[in-house]
């Protein structure tokens, strides 16, 4: 028979409890991203000896500011900037700050106006070149 250890099990209700306070779009949106990122890298978390539900709350804790599409956006780049192995929480917060910058080939630049001619400056150069070409 299994000895259960009364402490760790008090434990795992208190965190379990603390996440189920959380919102169920937030839940949701971590369980779809783990679920990404366990396709994506069939290693991530394998020989974890930490608690799964700790590790997504502590994602849920620094993500939860995020909008769903921007952290939907960081997942599918997070294939091409990590092919080889999983995004640690920070990388991943880095990714989403990117995605929220503005890129300046998608900024307007308004042309500065024309500068205004001295037309004496313009006709003193134009006699120093005749005088040059002789």
């Amino acid at each position: 028979m299994e000895q259960v250890n009364p402490g760790r099990a008090v434990q795992a209700a208190q965190q379990q409890n603390n996440y189920s306070q959380t919102t169920t779009g937030e839940q949701e949106v971590i369980n779809a991203l783990f679920a990404t990122i366990k396709v994506a890298y069939p290693n991530f978390l394998k020989n974890q000896n930490q608690d799964i539900g700790s590790i997504k709350r502590m994602w849920m804790l620094h993500l939860g500011g995020y909008a769903r599409e921007k952290i939907e956006q960081a997942a599918k780049l997070m294939v091409d900037r990590y092919p080889t192995f999983a995004p640690t929480l920070g990388e991943f917060k880095a990714l989403i700050s990117e995605l929220n910058q503005a890129k300046p080939a998608h900024q307007e630049y308004i042309a500065l106006p024309r500068p205004e001619a001295d037309p004496s400056i313009a006709s003193r150069e134009i006699q120093k070149m005749r005088e040059i070409l002789g």
